[in-house]
């Protein structure tokens, strides 16, 4: 099994995330399935393969949001990745990957 490429993340990245998100105590509890927890840092971005940006609808100036990841390559010593992303054609948002292809030498 060649599993390629991971993302590097922590249990604590996910306590830190559902804290920024604004989760009561019983909402962590649940999610967690713990009584205790503790939240290090301002978090809203997970080094997980999704994203998430949310925008006003208020606000009809035009909105960026720039999304970074670290992975670990535990494929080939010589691999190439090829990034895709998609979104409904009626959302009326543009994404754009950079570098496009992730080329492993």
């Amino acid at each position: 099994m060649d599993p390629g490429l991971i993302y590097d993340i922590e249990f604590q990245d996910y306590k830190d995330f559902l804290c920024s998100l604004g989760y009561n105590d019983v909402q962590m509890r649940a999610v967690l399935r713990r009584s205790q927890w503790n939240s290090s840092q301002d978090r809203t971005e997970p080094n997980y393969p999704s994203f998430i940006a949310i925008f006003s609808k208020d606000d009809s100036n035009p909105k960026v949001k720039n999304f970074t990841r670290v992975l670990t390559n535990l494929g080939d010593d010589i691999s190439v990745y090829q990034a895709t992303a998609t979104t409904s054609s009626s959302s009326g948002i543009t994404i754009t990957v950079k570098p496009p292809t992730l080329n492993i030498h």
